[in-house]
């Protein structure tokens, strides 16, 4: 690949990546942001970019800047009540500019690099700092809740809460055996869940690793069962806390997922009843979190809802054709994007049970919407509102009835869910 050349930094160097450089931008990461070396940590970091997709700016051969690539996969809407497919996405991770080379426009051109080389149609992020991610077409796909429950022992839950059958704490080999069985079955009724292999399980969820603990004490792998079949998981871990009455510690909760609502409701309950324990701290919990409506009252969980995931659309065609829609419809869209030239323009939506097609039309034709590249990214995972974005400025309905239908053709009955950072 040709080296580019960053205007008024003409010691920078813009390329992809080595395995050797990988290492570097690696080591550069954790020193710009005080982060410890742990080998761990970096097998679960840097183990599953792809080097050859990585995009680095290098200033007399020190990397100076750094945007690396996941290739992974994305669970989407499907045609029916619980029922996704899975779609393709350029995961973003492991993005940074030395402190020394801010403010002049890297950070931009390695974005752009990396999502003109993207070979997925669309690209997805965790924004430790929103601002810059959106100027490039990026918009938050999924809302999440970070939740805390107060539990002193004991959640109120209704009467008719369901309960698990058995709950079992498993060691490694158990854990790395049955917890992939029960994602890969919640991944097929939940949008937004990305694909794990066998490393990415061991790296960031079965070893307990000093990293993943936040200063607490061992993580604590349990499953629950019905019917002898592992229906739930949780991961968690406990930080030792005392008041006058004695232990009263605070419980971590990592990640708790179930192949239904119901299992993972029942796990969630399960949780709040464990010993000595006063506050349960559980992040981006999905926003139509079934545990929430089992209790009684709702207040006893403190909510903060935030946005999570970002996902910024590279090829519109691609896009729309990689997922399935609830409703039958054609519609004529215009389309804005300052940056991806391909995808501006007018198009015709032809979507269904069966997936979507878009095809380009003149500009003549009157678009029944008009859709920022921000607002398609918002509302492909199923889980905004049409609404919002009209709100926002960044979509414009020139049919009500046709914004009806597309609403409901977008829309997925499952909030969208990413349970983990990357």
């Amino acid at each position: 690949m040709p080296k580019t050349k960053v205007a008024a930094m003409s010691t920078v160097d813009i390329r992809t990546l080595t395995q050797a450089d990988l290492k570097q931008a690696e080591q550069a990461f954790a020193v710009l942001f005080g982060e410890p070396q742990d080998p761990k940590r970096n097998l679960a970091e840097t183990d599953p970019l792809a080097a050859h997709r990585c995009v680095g700016a290098f200033d007399h051969d020190r990397i100076v800047g750094h945007v690396g690539v996941l290739p992974l996969d994305i669970s989407v809407p499907g045609a029916t009540y619980h029922s996704c497919g899975t779609a393709p996405v350029c995961g973003i991770s492991l993005v940074f500019v030395d402190t020394t080379h801010r403010r002049k426009g890297l950070g931009k051109r390695l974005m752009m690099q990396a999502l003109r080389d993207a070979t997925e149609p669309v690209a997805a992020l965790w924004a430790s700092r929103p601002g810059f991610y959106e100027r490039l077409g990026f918009e938050p796909a999924i809302l999440s809740g970070l939740c805390t429950i107060t539990s002193n022992d004991h959640v109120p839950l209704r009467s008719q809460a369901p309960i698990p059958e058995r709950v079992d704490r498993v060691n490694e080999a158990v854990a790395a055996r049955d917890l992939p069985i029960i994602y890969d079955q919640a991944q097929a009724y939940r949008p937004g869940m990305t694909s794990r292999d066998d490393n990415w399980w061991q790296y960031r969820f079965i070893g307990d690793a000093e990293w993943r603990r936040f200063g607490g004490g061992e993580l604590q792998h349990v499953v629950a069962y019905r019917n002898d079949q592992p229906v739930a998981y949780a991961i968690y871990n406990l930080t030792p806390k005392h008041d006058q009455f004695g232990p009263n510690h605070d419980m971590t909760l990592h990640e708790c997922v179930g192949i239904n609502a119901m299992e993972e409701s029942a796990l969630m309950g399960w949780l709040c009843q464990v010993d000595l324990v006063g506050k349960i701290s559980a992040y981006w919990r999905p926003t139509d979190d079934g545990f929430a409506q089992s209790l009684e009252p709702r207040r006893t969980i403190h909510e903060q809802v935030t946005e999570s995931l970002y996902v910024r659309i590279i090829n519109v065609a691609d896009a729309i054709a990689s997922r399935a829609y609830a409703r039958q419809g054609t519609f004529v869209v215009r389309i804005v994007d300052d940056l991806f030239a391909d995808n501006t323009g007018v198009w015709r939506w032809t979507l269904g049970p069966e997936g979507g097609e878009a095809t380009r039309v003149e500009d003549t034709q009157s678009p029944a919407l008009t859709l920022d590249i921000r607002a398609l990214a918002g509302i492909w995972l199923g889980g905004y509102s049409l609404n919002a974005f009209q709100g926002a400025g960044l979509a414009t309905v020139h049919d009500s009835d046709a914004g009806i239908a597309f609403h409901q053709a977008f829309h997925s009955p499952v909030a969208p869910w990413c349970p983990e950072v990357w």
